[in-house]
């Protein structure tokens, strides 16, 4: 087994009750970001608990123990044999004290107690027995983290206890659901009870039913007005004139305009037979995984595709009309390699978050995710459950036709 220098959860936890909310909130999304992994390979945990995370000193997290994991394909996931209970009492679900069957929102419940235990400094529920608090975890609801510790944000507060639902069907369904809400979901979190968040905007339209000509010029010249205030479109506009004339491009829009973020080809270092399909694969999947985003501008591919790797970054964003870049260097001989993402925010000359991914061809698809989920988290997307599911989608989970498909 690989050697992880660091501690278990349980020990971080001991010497800190309770962990601060920022380490906490950190942790969190990392130990999620494993479970949702695993439950994509179609797998349930069955015994998450503090002992079972590794805390390494790279701040990397990592999820182990899978002596009771099972396929989400077995149908007598809960068991083993009759009347024996799987897992560990301290953080089991009511499904698994029940002796039912546990799918991945078992992993979830167990999920909840370990973020309860973090933020309030032990689990919900305790007593002199091991029955009691069984008995306890299938008839009792939970009391707030929140009243334990007063100073926890009202999302994470939301988020404990969702995934702390007796009733799985009113659980969180995925992980995928927890790292939407805990990557985008600070300010707007799904609320208890298995409802959907919503956000409305309502717009009261006039009647103009008699001067329909008046509103229909009015809402052309707004369109006009709207399409000149978007950097992108005004540089498209005006670009041309203003290289003729020799003036300077359009100025690179603020951050305060909004997150116009262009995705630049990778650049491969080693094997180009090898790794070069792979970069453009990674830069497709990117890209299309962010177009999802409503709060992003995408620069297109033809604007990307016009400009030169050998460019200064400041010189590609204005002919691009972007004031955010990602740029990635895939690295490896064969079946091995090493992709390493970065953010640079232009207007600010600085690069905001740069990451090292590796693994085999094979695990492509995975590490798209990986990359597409980090990389979101670093554009600080306010990102609707919605938009992150479909941004979530593969075109396919068949590794062979994907690799195929990208030679």
């Amino acid at each position: 087994m690989e050697f992880l220098e660091g501690e278990t959860l349980e020990r971080l936890m001991q010497r800190s009750k309770p962990l601060p909310a920022d380490d906490a909130c950190r942790i969190v999304a990392r130990i999620c970001d494993g479970v949702a992994y695993l439950h994509k390979s179609g797998v349930v945990h069955r015994d998450l608990k503090p002992q079972n995370i590794l805390v390494a000193k790279d701040d990397h997290i990592y999820v182990s123990d899978f002596g009771l994991a099972k396929s989400f394909e077995d149908n007598n996931v809960g068991m083993t044999r009759t009347g024996a209970f799987m897992g560990t009492p301290r953080y089991m679900s009511p499904e698994q004290v029940e002796g039912k069957p546990a799918d991945q929102r078992s992993d979830l419940y167990a999920y909840g107690l370990i973020l309860y235990e973090m933020v309030a400094g032990d689990v919900p529920f305790t007593g002199e027995t091991t029955l009691k608090v069984m008995y306890q975890r299938i008839k009792e609801t939970p009391k707030s983290p929140k009243s334990l510790n007063p100073g926890l944000p009202d999302w994470f507060d939301n988020v404990i206890m969702r995934c702390l639902e007796r009733d799985p069907e009113t659980r969180y369904q995925s992980a995928a659901e927890i790292v939407f809400d805990l990557q985008g979901a600070r300010s707007s979190v799904i609320p208890r009870g298995g409802g959907t968040a919503a956000r409305t905007v309502q717009i009261q339209i006039p009647q103009f039913a008699e001067r329909r000509w008046t509103w229909v010029v009015a809402g052309v010249l707004a369109l006009v007005i709207l399409a000149f205030a978007i950097s992108p479109v005004r540089h498209l506009i005006l670009g041309s004139r203003a290289t003729q004339s020799g003036a300077a491009v359009s100025d690179i829009p603020s951050l305060a305009q909004g997150r116009f973020v262009a995705v630049l080809p990778f650049r491969v270092l080693g094997d180009e037979k090898s790794l070069g399909y792979v970069a453009e694969g990674l830069n497709e999947a990117l890209s299309a995984k962010l177009f999802q985003l409503k709060d992003l501008r995408l620069a297109s591919n033809a604007a990307v595709a016009s400009v030169s790797d050998k460019d200064p970054l400041e010189k590609t964003a204005r002919a691009v009309g972007a004031n955010l870049l990602v740029t990635g260097v895939v690295q490896g001989s064969g079946d091995n390699m090493r992709i390493i993402v970065n953010l640079d925010d232009v207007p600010d000359g600085k690069r905001t978050w740069s990451q090292e991914f590796s693994g085999v061809t094979k695990d492509l698809l995975s590490i798209e995710d990986q990359i597409s989920a980090e990389l979101v988290t670093a554009l600080a997307v306010k990102a609707t459950n919605e938009e992150m599911a479909h941004a979530a989608e593969r075109p396919t989970d068949n590794v062979e036709a994907y690799d195929l498909y990208l030679r």
